[in-house]
């Protein structure tokens, strides 16, 4: 009776259950302390107050959660929807 000791996937991999924009915009509200409906499409994260560590600690939380995100595939472009295309991307496998 192998089937109790096999190894079981990561049920929070990406590619079982991808990040959603909701949740996406609940983890950066969070980070900064603002109220979700505060951030639009075309936000800028760091005009808002994230800084470098928040950065960080999103990118931290997200890698744990599977998405094979780094710092540097954030900096391009500090706005919502940039963070989200890049995300979106990850989770989806497209980049």
């Amino acid at each position: 009776m192998t089937s109790s000791t096999e190894p079981t996937k990561d049920s929070t991999s990406a590619s079982e259950s991808p990040l959603t924009k909701e949740a996406f915009l609940a983890d950066v509200a969070s980070v900064l302390r603002v109220a979700q409906q505060e951030l639009t499409d075309s936000s800028d994260l760091f005009d808002h107050g994230l800084d470098s560590i928040g950065t960080m600690r999103l990118v931290d939380q997200w890698r744990s959660s599977g998405i094979d995100i780094r710092f540097f595939d954030l900096v391009d472009d500090s706005t919502v929807d940039g963070w989200w295309r890049v995300l979106e991307a990850k989770t989806t496998g497209t980049s």
